[in-house]
């Protein structure tokens, strides 16, 4: 089994990271956009609508037994429902969404735990994503 992690941006889209292997996929806004407009929903609803649908695919395939199989139709209107208000969930300790220059990560440290490994394998693992991100496609039906 592998660790998934699914984080939603209204800015940016749905960025999806999975560990062991690490994969990554971005259901980019633009993307988000054409389903929504494909469904008469606005691009708040559409997000919503994809969160819950992530959510419910998560919960599917856990394994874990802690959850039932598959979310009731309440659940998920119910998590489209906060999501489309504006409200957070997580169950991730803590997130950082920042903008960031990251040349200076090789020098930069002012007191911090040393980090180089870490940033060396961030940087060292660019040529992953060398032609792009891979993006994903909503089914439009």
């Amino acid at each position: 089994m592998a660790k998934v992690y699914v984080i939603g941006d209204k800015d940016e889209g749905v960025l999806i990271v999975m560990l062991d292997p690490l994969r990554a996929a971005l259901v980019t806004k633009k993307e988000i956009q054409s389903y929504g407009a494909s469904h008469n929903k606005t691009y708040t609803q559409a997000l919503s609508y994809v969160a819950a649908a992530i959510h419910g695919l998560i919960r599917k395939t856990d394994g874990n037994g802690d959850t039932p199989d598959d979310l009731d139709v309440l659940s998920h209107i119910s998590i489209e429902y906060l999501l489309s208000t504006g409200k957070m969930i997580t169950n991730a300790e803590f997130c950082f969404v920042s903008e960031v220059d990251d040349k200076k990560w090789k020098t930069f440290r002012n007191g911090f735990v040393p980090i180089k490994p870490t940033i060396g394998t961030l940087l060292e693992s660019a040529p992953l994503f060398a032609s792009g991100m891979p993006i994903a496609e909503l089914a439009q039906d």
